[in-house]
């Protein structure tokens, strides 16, 4: 397809090809240059494989779980199968019989399981004297009555009349049989009614019948009757064509209400055919014979099919590979993992391909390993079928499995949904079609009944496997060989569906499930990328896709011009957003109506405050998100229709970090050059090449999830560039890096702008300032102002800016603004911090402003550089003579250092941020703005109120506080749930839906089947046995060719003709020869027969008794055959006689007789055997494992860890946690309860007379919860994603609440109810390993339900059995069968003696009592819970002892030593060595101790095996002192504070608060005086900004009176108001920190920690944020310690600065220390114009700079950016302005700025030393293994 739109596309563009085909053209001779179409597929295959693999072994427990569980399942029962002495029922015992009864069997059957000989039978079974009749009837109705019928009915009338044996009745009357005419078919059915209504009937009820002659045709010898038969509701399984038979054994009865049919209708029969031959046929007497039975195989089970079983069993054992599918798949989606790699090119087809190959490997293993386990034992199940056809047909279904369950995946982005409803369709769908459509299970689908349903069901992997397996039993059963040459044998059970129907019906669903999985992937709405519309495939675009033609001014909005510069000219646009909208839920608009192009080669900025639609817009054209309105073209393909198309040369970084957690920073860039189409050779080449631009060699084989937040970015960044990749998208990719890491990147996208065109987002306005071609500014979804960054400093920009350090706190801002005014008149306050005073000059005074406005456009445009420059010269001039006054001055204004900088794009971005008159085109509304601006007055610098933060006086404590925090801690799951949809759906919807459908199944399958109709069954053989039926004939050849005719070409059958009479093979046995070892041909084929001697002896018609209709056919086929032979050749093929059986409904009283004995049995056993141990263990671990999620959540989000830190007691924590989720489980079971008592139709547990069954019921339910809910929060620990945790418990659950409540249930109703013989081995095992998993909550909950759900059932059949049956098995004294036995708990006088009664009462420890679950539960769940408090208590001293005790033991086993750090020699910093000596002299004088600092660090280490984070630290801070704490990524901040907050445990040191409370010993104490904001934002994404603020202040002990006020003071100070009512997984990155920050200053903590506060902040809340801490700090003595990369906020906010590489301290002291120790002199900071970018113009600004600055030194460089040192200090700040006013007028600088060193500078310098130094470490590494090998050898 792609290579066709190639060349249509070339061959119409032809002749105009141009910029617009450039792009095109290089692609098309790039892929034509790396190979087909169908080569990079294979690449990506094959990559994509590698991936699954790497993936695979990091998981290796679900790897484990997939490979493994069904193998060990199936051996399982395979094993118990071989050694289980399975023989259900009593055998059949005929030695006192002496074979008086026909039809019995003659020849004992043994025990010992071999073969038996064929058995001949007692003959004949019913002799029809049409003389003389036994009164077998009593009525016979006949419709209609006319003549004919009356003729018809004379000779029967008459020989009813002659009996040959008077019988009487019990009254003494003699009975005779009536022949009563009816006027129709109704009044007999009605009358039929009436005779019946009190009587008690079996299924049929043959005494009274009916006759309905359609037709008499003696001329044409054909005659068409209907047989009315009263039946029962139960019959309906009587008259099926084969009986349910699953065994070689032979029926041992014939059905006794066949034979009053066949009487009657010989006679019939037999009139009619005299009258037709006008009584020519003498026939006296007919003889009903039973074909003899070839020798067959005694059954292991008689009552069930054993393969039945296994079929369900594998479906069972498949529960856990099945849902580890779907959530590895739908993990991808979610996590946009999918989307990144389709956007780069992978191909769908590819992703779904490489899943399906990956797990048919599975497969392959699992069709293997269980062919063999069929076979391996003693006794295997498959003895004479093909294991090849298993092997075919398990792997079938196995393919069959994985693109089901690939399908389920393409509706679900959440895994646990997709979890739940994978589970729950997976063992509903298998549960009813084993109980609804296996013919063992249910009798009613016998034959060709089902043929369609089960032909369609074949098309699920449930029903394909449960009919192979079920196939094969069948064949196997029967001692046939299901093999490739009977692939298409019919069966008994299944008629026509064949194992070749099957594989057929499975071939076909490959290509559904193929075209449904491509069809919903691409259509589905709910998911990530743009879904194409439903009727896609109909739309030509598709199939011969073509570039979307878009004008440059088409429906453009009309745009300021002031604000937006016009568009290049002679660039060709790369992407172009057209009238883009995105609405959200809510109706929230995101991105409102925006336009704009981006342009080939250039690199576009895009920039706005958090939430201002920036990653949105960036999202959507990428084709993440769909477009609610507009278009958006990339290449001229749109994306929401060509998505594909588009992006195929699109390279994205996206703002969160999409990365596989298991694989290398090398595995990445591997998979992604790949699938990008990088050839195999030079993919090593490639993956160095970004490894060294980004500086990311020495982490090339760390796993992702082992990397620091910048460490990810960098890897997200290189998984963009990474191959032939022509845009670039990249959003805020430089977010978290230190400042030397991102000019690393600055100086890599520089190199890439002329060769790529690149979008980017940040909230560094110094890097957009120097890397931006072109820059747009949003602002609530809309660009408020675009174009190159000159032109919007001209426009907005507010110009020269003086930047003053303070000296001390006496510095006087406006005294100063007066000294400054002097000079410059037009100077203002801009904005004043804690060591920082910013006045801007105002360039354009408003007398000038205004004469402007006056003039033209044109001539503004035309005139306004010039202006600008005239106006920046002249302020320049007032500069020297203002910094000689300040250079005399500096400490009589208490001055340390000034600069001069001039607009900013920081400056602009605040001017556009919130005023919508910008989009407006009036040039006085600019001008106001801009006026408005320059005259400082500054919303966004407004200072913040001050906050009315609680004292700590006024705070509770005690027993109050503890009140208060349960409160908020109960609030806190309040509110979490009640938006928490999933969690309702897995505690309250799913139980109920499974509990609906369980009742449901046992409703619809167990009881009777309510249907009041039968439907007639036409007496013809090949419609009831199909085709290639056989029949046996012997005798004289003039009966046998009208026979042989009948049966051959009417019934398509076959006749074999034994021979006359005198042959010397016997009949009976040369039917035995001819169905020796053919036990399923005879069962299935072989039909009827007969004997004619010729003489006048009775004809012999013989029946085959395993077929129903056998008897039948073989007596119509007789007078059939009398009729064909007295017949004229021209009326041979319509002669005949048509027989229909019509049952007629008999509503019977249902007085507990209705139903036998067995039937009972059966349909309890079916119910409890579906409903307990199949589907209400699906329900459960739902239940179970939804209280898994929430503690995972709030773990791994860092909030538990916050809220530990809040002062609150673990204990009260936990038993918040546990009250919540118990009333919410009481809640839940009450709920499921009340489902229960409303829907039990049957009375189970409800039922008046069961001893306390409803109570238990309620018990075991609520118990369940104490026990669960503790388990749940032990594996909260052990997972850090809750999907993952979720699906492991799940599995859990299922595992030991389905598999093994179902192996000891049913082994239980074996042993102690079926007389199964197992050894004393597994009694004992069984019994000695039950009392310890009844400590499993899942397991003891189910088995403790099943007996109760058991006893009920069978006390409730105990109330239905006959009084006498049931008094007999009571007291009988004989050797019971399997089904009898379990009759026994309904006698008291022999259950009582082993308290196995089934009404021994609920609460009992008794067989069917639940006493020991219900004890079991109560003391795990509590058990549990103390374990838990216990290791929240003390787990300190777990970390400290415990987990380093198990350390040391794991390495002297496997490892001869600890693994040492290596220590790099490195000469500390005297101001550090000063600091360390301070803190180890304080330490040593307790009074000192306890009245210095507030925190005290102490050799602080942290050791990750051989690698030391954090390398002895030591030192102080201060009382009312704000510590920075500054580092590359990597140098080991972080750590740091992960120790210093708890959430890491020191490898050594300590850390003190106020010399008393210490990290290692008081951990609870020291957290809760201390606030921290950790890296990554630690919310709970269903709580809004006031719940979690609300949250931590009453759990830090504010007042709820106070509450309220305090957290709206705090939401204003950190500038959330519009989104404080929101849920925090709404909030934007910016947002989040926002309210992180507010969380850690609530309570007004003593210490906050803040780390990285406003990384991902906007320009305008950062600055807010920094006066809020500042005033934090002032007015309430808070003592912060902070870590930054923004080096302007530590120079803004720090008083102290601590510089770490490697793990230790390099520099220490205050930031005027630090330049003093560090700095270099003065920094100039250059800005060129960018128009001059690509000529030698920098060549000569340098070669002058040089010139006029001889000390000048450039140390910096980027493009349009120059950084010089200054290194001579005797140069004066006004010589360095006058001569830069010199350079500035000559060369004519877009900007530049002068001043002291940075912190900046400072900082780069130790970075690039760390550089150096962890390239010493490598060599020390090298040197290291080095030595070791050289002492080996």
């Amino acid at each position: 397809m792609s290579s066709t739109s190639t060349v249509s596309t070339k061959s119409s563009n032809s002749s105009t090809a141009g910029p617009e085909t450039h792009l095109l053209s290089n692609r098309r001779q790039h892929r034509q240059n790396e190979g087909s179409a169908m080569h990079l597929y294979l690449k990506q295959m094959f990559i994509l494989l590698w991936k699954s693999w790497i993936v695979r072994r990091v998981h290796y427990i679900s790897t484990f779980f997939e490979l493994v569980s069904p193998i060990l399942l199936i051996f399982l029962f395979t094993y118990i199968y071989s050694n289980t002495n399975m023989k259900f029922g009593k055998p059949n015992d005929n030695s006192n019989n002496d074979n008086d009864e026909p039809g019995k069997l003659l020849t004992t059957l043994d025990d010992d399981g071999t073969m038996k000989p064929a058995h001949r039978f007692r003959n004949p079974i019913h002799v029809i004297d049409f003389i003389a009749a036994m009164p077998i009837t009593k009525k016979i109705y006949y419709t209609p009555d006319n003549q004919q019928t009356r003729r018809l009915l004379q000779t029967l009338v008459a020989s009813l009349m002659n009996l040959p044996v008077e019988i009487t009745d019990d009254k003494g009357e003699i009975i005779k049989t009536k022949v009563i005419p009816m006027d129709n078919v109704t009044a007999i059915s009605n009358q039929m009614q009436n005779d019946l209504i009190n009587s008690t009937m079996f299924d049929f009820d043959p005494t009274i019948l009916g006759l309905n002659f359609r037709e008499i045709d003696l001329k044409n010898a054909h005659l068409d009757y209907e047989l009315l038969l009263p039946a029962k509701l139960t019959a309906r399984i009587s008259l099926n064509a084969y009986p349910n038979k699953i065994t070689q054994a032979p029926k041992d009865y014939v059905d006794p209400w066949m034979i009053p049919l066949i009487d009657l209708t010989s006679r019939i029969n037999r009139e009619f055919v005299r009258q037709y031959s006008n009584m020519t046929i003498e026939l006296n007497q007919l003889r009903l014979m039973r074909m003899p039975y070839p020798a067959y195989r005694d059954p292991k089970v008689s009552e069930f099919s054993v393969f039945d079983l296994l079929a369900l069993f594998i479906l069972i054992s498949y529960t856990v590979f099945v849902p580890l599918i779907v959530k590895r798949i739908t993990d991808e989606k979610s996590s946009k993992s999918k989307e990144l790699l389709r956007m780069i090119g992978m191909a769908d087809s590819v992703f779904w391909t490489t899943h399906f190959i990956n797990y048919f490997i599975i497969i392959l293993i699992h069709a293997l390993s269980i062919t063999i386990a069929l076979v391996c034992f003693q006794n295997p199940m498959i003895v004479r079928s093909s294991l090849l056809l298993f092997f075919i047909t398990f792997i079938m279904f196995g393919v069959q499995l994985v693109m089901f369950s690939m399908l389920i995946t393409t509706v679900f982005n959440r895994p646990v949904l997709a979890v739940i409803v994978t589970t729950i369709l997976w063992l509903t769908i298998s549960v009813i079609i084993f109980r609804g459509w296996v013919p063992s299970i249910n009798g009613d689908t016998v034959g060709n009944t089902c043929f369609t349903i089960r032909f369609f069901l074949s098309m699920l992997p449930m029903g394909s496997i449960m009919w192979f397996i079920s196939i094969l039993g069948i064949f196997e059963s029967f001692d046939q060989s299901l093999t490739f040459e009977t692939i298409n044998s019919t069966t008994i059970g299944y008629g026509d569906l064949t194992t070749l129907i099957v594989m057929i019906s499975v071939f076909i669903s490959y290509f559904l499930y193929a075209f449904l999985i491509w069809y919903l992937d691409s259509v589905w709405p709910f998911q990530y990328g743009v879904p194409k519309h439903p009727w896609f495939l109909f739309e030509p675009s598709y199939w011969r896709p073509i570039k979307n033609k878009s004008s440059m001014n088409d429906d453009r909005p009309e745009l300021n011009e002031q604000a937006f510069e016009p568009d290049p000219i002679g660039l060709q646009s790369a992407i172009e957003v057209r009238n883009i909208t995105k609405t959200f839920s809510g109706n929230k608009v995101a991105v409102d109506n925006i336009w704009f192009n981006i342009y080939n080669h250039q690199l576009t900025v895009l920039l706005g405050h958090n939430g201002a639609g920036k990653s949105t817009t960036m999202n959507m054209i990428t084709g993440i998100y769909p477009a609610t309105a507009g278009n958006i073209y990339v290449n001229g393909y749109n994306v929401f229709t060509q998505t594909r198309l588009a992006r195929q040369s699109i390279g994205l970084c996206t703002q969160e970090n999409i990365i596989f957690p298991e694989l290398t920073v090398f595995q990445h860039l591997k998979l992604f050059a790949i699938l990008k189409n990088a050839k195999f050779t030079n993919v090593y080449q490639e993956v160095q090449r970004i490894l060294n631009l980004l500086q990311l060699s020495d982490k090339c084989n760390v796993k992702a999830s082992g990397l620091s937040g910048g460490m990810k970015r960098k890897l997200q960044l290189g998984m963009a560039l990474i191959g032939p990749t022509e845009i670039l998208i990249l959003d805020e990719p430089t977010s978290g890096l230190d400042p030397e890491a991102r000019r690393v990147i600055w100086d890599l996208l520089i190199s890439l702008r002329r060769e790529k065109t690149i979008l980017l987002t940040t909230h560094y306005m110094e890097e957009a300032d120097v890397l931006g071609d072109r820059i747009a500014i949003m602002s609530h979804g809309r660009i408020r102002c675009c174009g190159t960054p000159f032109f919007l400093k001209n426009a907005f920009g507010t110009g020269y800016q003086l930047r003053i350090e303070k000296q001390s706190a006496h510095f006087n801002s406006k005294g100063f603004l007066s000294i400054i005014s002097h000079y410059a008149p037009t100077v203002s306050l801009k904005s004043e911090m804690e060591s920082e005073v910013i006045y801007a000059f105002n360039q354009k005074n408003v007398q000038h402003s205004n004469s402007r406005q006056k003039e033209s456009s044109d001539q503004i445009d035309k005139n306004d550089d010039d202006n600008d420059d005239d106006e920046k010269k002249q302020l320049i001039r007032q500069f020297p003579p203002l910094f000689r006054d300040l250079e005399n001055n500096l400490k009589e204004y208490g001055i340390n250092s000034f600069g001069l900088s001039y607009s900013t794009l920081e400056d602009v971005f605040l001017a556009v941020e919130d005023d919508d008159t910008i989009l407006e085109s009036e040039l006085s509304k600019l001008g106001r703005l801009k006026n408005h601006r320059l005259n400082g007055d500054d919303k966004n610098d407004q200072s913040p109120k001050q906050p009315s933060l609680t004292p700590k006086s006024e705070m509770v404590t005690g027993f109050s506080l503890i009140v208060n925090q349960f409160l908020a801690l109960f609030l806190k799951r309040f509110h979490y749930a009640r938006r928490y949809w999933q969690m309702v759906v897995l505690q309250l919807v799913v139980p109920i839906l499974i509990f609906f459908v369980a009742m449901r199944i046992t409703a619809i399958f167990t009881r009777l089947n309510l249907q009041t109709k039968f439907d007639p069954i036409a007496m013809k053989t090949e419609q009831l046995y199909g085709p290639d039926t056989e029949s046996y004939y012997q005798g004289g050849k003039t009966l046998y060719r009208s026979y042989e005719r009948i049966f051959s070409d009417r019934d398509h059958g076959h006749v074999t003709f034994v021979g006359d009479l005198n042959s010397p093979v016997s009949y009976e046995d040369f039917i035995i020869n001819q169905n020796d070892n053919n036990i399923g041909q005879f069962v299935q084929k072989v039909l009827f027969g007969m004997q004619d001697d010729g003489t006048k002896e009775p004809y012999k018609i013989w029946f085959n008794n395993e077929q129903t209709y056998s008897a039948w056919l073989s007596e119509k086929t007789f007078f059939d055959s009398l009729l064909e032979m007295n017949s004229p050749q021209d009326t041979k093929s319509k002669v005949g006689i048509d027989m229909t059986l019509q049952p007629i409904m008999i509503e019977t009283q249902m007085n507990g007789q209705s139903q036998s004995m067995i039937l009972s049995l059966v349909t309890s056993i079916m119910s409890w055997l579906i409903t307990c141990l199949i589907l209400l263990p699906i329900a459960f671990p739902f239940l179970a494992a939804s209280y898994v999620l929430y503690p995972i959540k709030e773990r791994t989000s860092k909030s538990k860890l916050l809220q530990m830190m809040s002062g609150v007691s673990p204990t009260i924590f936990w038993l918040s946690q546990f009250v919540f989720d118990l009333v919410y489980h009481l809640v839940a079971i009450s709920v499921l309860y009340l489902f229960i008592y409303l829907f039990d139709s049957d009375k189970v547990f409800f039922d008046t007379s069961s001893k306390s069954s409803a109570e238990v019921l309620f018990v075991i339910l609520f118990v369940f919860g104490i026990a669960t809910i503790p388990l749940a929060y032990f594996f909260a620990y052990i997972f850090d994603v809750h999907s993952s945790g979720f699906t492991f418990v799940v599995i859990m659950f299922l595992i030991m609440g389905l598999i093994a409540n179902l192996f000891w249930s049913i082994l239980d109703i074996f042993v102690n109810n079926a007389g199964v013989e197992l050894s004393s081995l597994y009694l004992d095992w069984t019994q000695s390993v039950l009392p310890i998993i009844r400590f499993i909550p899942i397991f003891s909950m189910l088995f403790g339900y099943q007996k109760l759900y058991k006893a009920n059932m069978f006390v409730k059949m105990c109330k239905t059995l006959p009084s006498e049956e049931l008094g007999h098995i009571c007291n009988s004294t004989e050797d019971l069968g399997s089904m009898t036995k379990m009759v026994l708990g309904c006698c008291p006088n022999r259950c009582s003696k082993d308290d196995s009664c089934y009404d021994s009462g609920s609460f009992s420890f008794g067989k069917f009592g639940s006493g020991p679950e219900i004890y079991s539960l109560i003391g795990s769940g509590l058990l549990f819970m103390v374990l838990i408090i216990l290791y929240e208590n003390f787990q300190q001293y777990a970390r400290k002892y415990f987990v380093r005790s198990i350390e040391n033991l794991v390495y002297r086993i496997f490892r001869r030593n600890r693994p040492q750090p290596i220590q790099l020699a490195a000469i500390e910093d005297s101001d550090v060595c000063r600091e360390k000596e301070r803190i180890a002299s304080i330490l040593n004088d307790p009074v000192q101790r306890e009245n210095s600092d507030l925190l005290i660090v102490h050799e602080l280490t942290k050791h990750f095996g051989s690698f030391t984070a954090v390398d002895h630290l030591s030192f102080g801070v201060r009382h009312d002192e704000c510590f920075g704490l500054l580092g590359i990524n990597g140098a080991g901040k972080t750590t740091t504070f992960s120790m210093l907050t708890g959430d890491l445990f020191p490898s050594d040191g300590n850390a003190y608060m106020e010399g008393k409370i210490n990290v290692i010993n008081n951990l609870c104490r020291f957290q809760q005086n201390i606030g921290y904001c950790p890296q990554f934002d630690a919310l709970l994404d269903n709580l809004t900004g006031v719940e979690t603020l609300q949250l931590m202040g009453a759990l830090r002990g504010i007042p709820f009176r106070r509450l309220t006020t305090e957290v709206n003071d705090l939401i204003r100070m950190v500038d959330l108001q519009t989104h404080a009512s929101k849920r925090t997984e709404t909030y934007s990155g910016g947002n989040k920190r926002k309210l992180s920050i507010a969380v850690s200053l609530i309570g007004n903590p003593r210490l906050l920690f803040l780390d990285e506060p406003t990384a991902g902040v906007d320009p305008s809340a950062r600055r807010k944020i920094w006066r809020t801490l500042e005033l934090i700090r002032n007015h309430f003595n808070s003592v912060i310690i902070l870590t930054s990369h923004s080096m302007e906020e530590c120079e803004a906010l720090c008083s102290r600065i601590a510089i770490m590489v490697g793990g230790r301290f390099r520099c220490l002291g205050s930031t005027q220390h630090l330049r003093a120790k560090y700095g270099q002199g003065y920094t100039i900071l250059i800005r060129l114009k960018r128009k001059h970018e690509m000529s030698d113009y920098a060549d000569q600004c340098q070669q002058r700079i040089v010139a006029a600055i001889p000390s000048a030194q450039l140390s910096d460089h980027h493009q349009c950016l120059m950084t010089y040192q200054i290194a001579d200090k005797s140069i004066r700040w006004s010589e360095l302005f006058e001569i830069m006013a010199q350079l500035d007028e000559e060369l004519r600088f877009e900007d530049y700025i002068i001043s002291d060193t940075t912190l900046e500078n400072i900082f780069i310098l130790f970075a690039r030393n760390q550089q150096r130094t962890q390239q010493q470490l490598q060599l020390q590494k090298m040197q290291s293994v080095t030595n070791k090998d050289n002492k080996k050898d």
